[in-house]
């Protein structure tokens, strides 16, 4: 139901949810700086980008509705918080996690450690989340840094043999592309639009429905959503600080706390 509902109160135009939500003569229903945007680009005011349809000449008021329902929808997705902590026994011996298994970071002897690094040998620093989803809905966040490489997302095995990865990896990872820093979805060979800074992501998982997306929680809106997928086994969150490389420097990823609901919660189980 939740999923349907986000459906329901997310732009056609910016694939996110609703931000001052306008409804047309049609009752399509779109943000409104993206309507005007789009009526401005095709020199066609007044007409549905969907269905066509002509709507009356009107002052474009906010849809006092449709924002309360998707303040609404971004609270369910708090409803679904589980804990997530470190598993230090699958992270890269070169890592740092911390006492409470809530942040990674790189051991203090990075430049060593390059000095070690063979020549055109790729070095990942991943650990994996203690705990392994089988069933029902998740949603947890991360700190992550805007200057530096990082990637987080789920493992769809149970095993990580200090730092080595045996199984696949869905993710969105940061980048360093040069003169900037850019999203990557290494699985679909995608590269997400940009919604802005982004210091803290959020995941969601819904193992039954196959769905995963990330979510930009600095600017309030959707990153990305995976293709519809069919998960079989155990799931485990992954975190990453990226590649051992001169040209990206490690800082911190941090699992941040639990955030208090204003709306009743529902267990993270449910289907």
């Amino acid at each position: 139901m939740a999923e349907k509902l986000r459906t329901e109160l997310t732009c056609a135009i910016c694939l996110n949810l609703f931000t001052q939500a306008v409804t047309l003569d049609c009752g399509h229903s779109f943000c409104r700086e993206c309507i005007l945007q789009s009526w401005h680009k095709a020199r066609v005011p007044w007409t549905c980008p969907l269905c066509k349809a002509s709507s009356q000449p009107r002052v474009l008021e906010p849809t006092r509705l449709l924002e309360d329902l998707t303040s609404i929808s971004k609270e369910l997705l708090l409803a679904f918080q589980s804990h997530i902590s470190l598993d230090p026994g699958t992270a890269h011996s070169d890592l740092i996690i911390s006492g409470d298994l809530k942040s990674v970071m790189l051991a203090s002897h990075w430049w060593g450690l390059l000095d070690n690094l063979q020549e055109g040998v790729e070095c990942l620093l991943p650990v994996l989340g203690a705990q392994s989803f089988t069933s029902g809905s998740h949603y947890w966040e991360v700190e992550v840094g805007s200057k530096t490489e990082w990637e987080v997302g789920i493992s769809t095995g149970p095993e990580n043999d200090q730092g080595i990865i045996h199984s696949d990896v869905l993710s969105l990872a940061c980048l360093n592309m040069g003169d900037q820093f850019e999203l990557w979805i290494s699985y679909t060979m995608e590269d997400p639009e940009y919604t802005g800074p982004l210091h803290r992501l959020g995941i969601f998982l819904h193992y039954k429905e196959g769905h995963l997306s990330f979510y930009n929680v600095t600017q309030g809106c959707l990153i990305y959503v995976f293709p519809p997928l069919t998960f079989q086994g155990p799931l485990r969150p992954f975190f990453s600080l990226g590649l051992l490389q001169e040209e990206n420097q490690p800082t911190i990823l941090t699992i941040c706390p639990l955030r208090p609901l204003t709306a009743s919660p529902r267990n993270s189980e449910g289907e």
